[in-house]
Formats: C-alpha cells, structure tokens, sequence
C-alpha cells in the first residue's frame, strides 16, 4: 500500500463571514452537558468544501430561529411544521437541502491576549431559499454591522 499526502489539510476549512449558499450536509440531536438543552446540530458546506456547525436550541424561546430557516431559507410552510415530528422526519425535511445563509461574526480575546473570531448565523434573518437569484438577494453582509468586534482595552477593563 502507498500513501500520499499530496493535497491533504490537517485542519477543516470554515466557512468565513458573508452570504454563502450552502447545502446542508448532517442533522445530529444532543443536549448540552451543563444545562441537558437539547438542541439540533446542522452542519452545512459550501461547493468548495467549507462548513459550518450551528447548534438550534430546540426550547420555546429558540424555535423561532430554526423555524426561520425552515420557512425563509427552505420554502416549507406552516402546515408542514406545526405538526408533531420526530427526530428523523425533521433531519428528513434539513439534510441534503441547498439554502443561502449570512454568516456573521463574533471576536473574542483569547488566553493570549490574541483576538480570535468564531462564524455564527444571527437569530433572525440569516436565510434565504435559494430560488431567489443571487443577484435580488435580500441578505446583506456589512464588516461593520454583522461582525461584533472586541477592543484589547475594553477587554482588559472589563476585568477589573
């Protein structure tokens, strides 16, 4: 056997902020360790192999977020969704299904006094079916609205 390591990542590529049409590629249930939260982890990937994993809350006050999804970026309707399903039938109705999402960002401070950023989608208005021409999009992306970004001194003073 031989091997070849030409062209292989030892890391995952992300997607980045911004409107990327996506195909959403895994549904996976599991509760939060703390709290026992269950929540619906989907992982979506763009043409070129970037993901993205974004854990919807499966509580009353966090529906509303996954619902969006489903009926502005999917195009499924009330009858469809205010019914009683099982896990199965919602992966059923999410995996393989192409949507366009905006992708905001969060910086943070990290333990080196480095800023690292994390990828994120919004609880409102993050989707968008992708029978609407890219070009009459209704997602917009803007650096400095959708990007919450973190000052090192407002950091530090926040910890005093």
């Amino acid at each position: 056997m031989k091997v070849n390591f030409t062209g292989v990542s030892t890391g995952q590529k992300r997607i980045g902020w911004g409107v990327q049409e996506v195909t959403i590629t895994d549904g996976a249930f599991d509760k939060e360790k703390q709290k026992g939260t269950p929540y619906l982890a989907a992982t979506v990937a763009t043409d070129d192999g970037a993901t993205h994993m974004e854990k919807f809350h499966l509580t009353d006050k966090a529906l509303p977020k996954l619902r969006h999804l489903m009926e502005e970026g999917l195009g499924y309707d009330k009858g469809q969704l205010e019914r009683d399903m099982t896990e199965d039938q919602l992966k059923g109705m999410l995996v393989g299904k192409r949507v366009r999402l905006k992708f905001s960002g969060r910086e943070y401070l990290k333990k080196d006094n480095t800023i690292g950023s994390v990828t994120e989608l919004g609880f409102s208005n993050f989707a968008e079916n992708v029978k609407i021409p890219a070009n009459s999009t209704q997602l917009t992306f803007l650096e400095s609205r959708d990007v919450k970004k973190v000052t090192v001194a407002a950091e530090e003073e926040s910890q005093f």
